[in-house]
């Protein structure tokens, strides 16, 4: 037998647990509590112990599990992966508290390139540990073999680190009666002094925290909190990488080419690409997929969709993709492999004639030197051919001169501009959306944009599903014969409802306190229960007794449904609802300023995006301005990330 899956609520409940009622303390804390009651997004900010976190959680909890019918089931907490200075009131020890950050080293950037460079320099990671120097929490110290982490911030003694295992302060500690020479360090509890001279320590431990106090012969300067670092393993050395390579489906084999010894290995470290997508979920559909890595070396992909929904269906796309861009053009037509630039380690001297040769594993690059007539330096490099394939280059000059050192400058794997976004490290995203030739609902419409924006997740008419088309429309299509002397652009129009209570008026009949009920076009309420009177009631104001019952007036059975008319035709109007009302065919349009007018709908064709659905994420409004049929409206939109 099938059970019924509980929801997060119910498993609350079963488990009996609950959560206090928790109330603002000050002001900004309120203003959190309002913020989110009015449904905003929060984005929090201040200093330890303000209450960011707590109130974050306690609302998630509260919606979750003390809302009845809560449409959320979980939780998801995101935290980055970059810590602060201080870590603050993150849950365990302080070594708990840093693993969470301590990771491999995915990705490396350039921060500085630096000059003079004729090799490629090995890479450490860590900082050279120094003497005497204040560094904070989940700093990476190195002696050069081991890496440490700082664990308590304050100051490094003069002990160099030489422990394996576990966490030491970088300086002996204070012991008494103990010779000790001029700068060396000692610390007593969480206070670091350093010795100005060299001398017998006192029987006494040093207090002080300012300043310089004598401890026997020694004069002790008070330095600050000694800096405790734990060994965290052996320091990562490397190369400067040129490239990486993609696509390979096994680890690849190294060759070794001129090489002048013998016997050497290299090996590779591999990993598989994997393309990773994120499906996004709204209303049980899964609206959209976002690819957040791409991968390589696809030649198919086959994809399942797998969760508690049924009937969702991916294919994966390895074709190009549209091509009418220039961005794509460009993405297409980037050859891979070029070397775009010669950069000059070192110029040289006594050049008269200076040849350029290229090796490596592409073909064609060509280029030639430009000499300084003074210097006889090489002052230039000027790419005659870029050439194509390359993923390693040397470049040999030959000539009368001596000491000249080049570099070849490949572009990045794909080349320069197939992955633009990554390659200027973008930030910004622009949309053009040419508006001014679609039709609403097969009319054309002289649109004089006065408002543009952005709805995200807008749902389609009369229904849940998310809106998925190219062009959408909130307006009803009125199919009528219709006098176009009489109905313009704008018009504001009218159909008149009739909405009657159950409960129709009869004479001598029992009604009770709050019955709603009516008599022609006049609905009441009665509020003194008893048998009706004889005769209808005819008041439209106030109270009054009609036989033993007290009826008062409420209003009209009758409404009005207004209606703009966005464009009209002689056998089409198209509308805009402006109270939500929905047409049927057979209503009566009347013209709100002059109410003889009036059109019958025959057929009416409805919206395909309910105006009423989805989130403003952005709007403007403008000046309006309509286009002549020669005249184009492109709107430009730049998301900042």
């Amino acid at each position: 037998m099938a059970t019924k899956k509980r929801t997060a609520a119910e498993e609350v409940q079963k488990q009996h647990i609950s959560i206090k009622n928790i109330h603002p303390l000050t002001e900004n804390q309120k203003k959190v509590f309002d913020a989110y009651d009015e449904g905003n997004n929060l984005v929090l900010s201040g200093s330890a112990g303000s209450g960011k976190s707590f109130l974050a959680m306690y609302l998630a909890l509260r919606d979750l599990i003390k809302v009845e019918k809560s449409k959320y089931n979980q939780i998801i907490i995101i935290r980055s992966a970059v810590p602060s200075r201080d870590i603050g009131f993150v849950p365990g020890t302080l070594e708990e508290k840093s693993k969470i950050y301590q990771d491999k080293v995915i990705s490396t950037y350039v921060i500085n390139s630096g000059f003079d460079y004729t090799s490629e320099p090995t890479v450490t990671f860590g900082t050279p540990f120094e003497t005497f120097k204040e560094v904070y929490t989940n700093d990476q110290l190195s002696n050069g073999t081991n890496l440490y982490t700082v664990m308590n911030a304050g100051y490094t003694g003069t002990l160099d680190p030489v422990h394996s295992t576990g966490t030491v302060v970088s300086s002996p500690a204070w012991s008494a009666n103990t010779t000790v020479v001029a700068n060396q360090t000692v610390y007593v509890s969480n206070r670091l002094y350093k010795c100005l001279n060299g001398g017998l320590t006192g029987g006494t431990e040093p207090v002080h925290t300012s300043g310089n106090v004598y401890n026997g012969a020694v004069n002790m300067q008070y330095i600050g909190a000694p800096a405790s670092l734990r060994r965290d393993g052996t320091v990562a050395t490397g190369y400067a990488v040129l490239r990486y390579g993609a696509g390979y489906s096994e680890t690849p084999k190294a060759n070794f080419i001129d090489a002048t010894g013998k016997e050497a290995e290299i090996g590779f470290y591999t990993a598989k690409s994997e393309a990773k997508i994120t499906p996004i979920v709204s209303n049980g559909q899964l609206v959209y997929i976002v690819v957040d890595d791409p991968g390589v070396g696809y030649t198919k992909a086959e994809l399942t969709v797998s969760g508690d929904g049924i009937g969702a269906a991916l294919q994966a796309d390895l074709s190009l993709g549209a091509i009418s861009s220039q961005q794509a053009n460009n993405e297409i037509l980037t050859p891979e492999g070029t070397i775009d630039a010669i950069a000059i380690n070192s110029g040289g001297y006594s050049y008269g004639v200076a040849n350029i040769s290229i090796y490596g594993d592409g073909t064609g690059a060509e280029a030639e030197a430009v000499i300084d007539p003074d210097t006889k330096a090489i002052k230039k490099v000027n790419i005659i051919n870029r050439g194509s394939g390359y993923t390693w280059a040397d470049v040999k000059i030959t000539g009368n001169g001596n000491g000249a050192q080049l570099r070849a400058i490949i572009s990045p794997f794909g080349g320069h501009g197939k992955n633009a976004p990554e390659e200027l490290f973008a930030r910004s995203l622009m949309l053009y959306s040419n508006i001014s030739t679609d039709l609403n609902q097969g009319v054309i419409v002289a649109n004089d944009y006065r408002q543009v924006g952005i709805i995200k997740n807008p749902r389609v008419f009369n229904g849940l599903e998310v809106f998925q088309g190219t062009v959408g429309s909130c307006c009803y299509i009125v199919q009528s014969p219709i006098d176009t002397t009489k109905f313009k652009r704008d018009d504001e129009v009218y159909v008149e409802r009739t909405n009657n209570p159950e409960i129709v008026w009869e004479p001598t009949q029992y009604v009770y306190l709050g019955d709603f009920l009516y008599y022609e076009d006049r609905i009441y309420t009665v509020v003194v229960s008893g048998l009706t009177g004889s005769t209808p009631p005819t008041h439209m104001t106030g109270t009054e007794k009609n036989g033993f019952c007290s009826l008062t007036y409420v209003g009209s059975t009758k409404s009005k449904k207004r209606y703009r008319i966005v464009s009209v035709t002689n056998s089409t109007a198209l509308v805009q609802s402006l109270d939500n009302d929905i047409p049927g065919n057979s209503d009566v349009f009347i013209n709100s300023e002059y109410v003889t007018y009036n059109f019958t709908a025959t057929t009416i064709g409805y919206p395909t995006v309910d105006k009423y659905s989805g989130q403003m994420m952005y709007i403007d409004n403008k000046q309006g301005f309509t286009p002549s049929g020669d005249e184009t409206i492109t709107l430009r939109t730049i998301i900042n990330f």
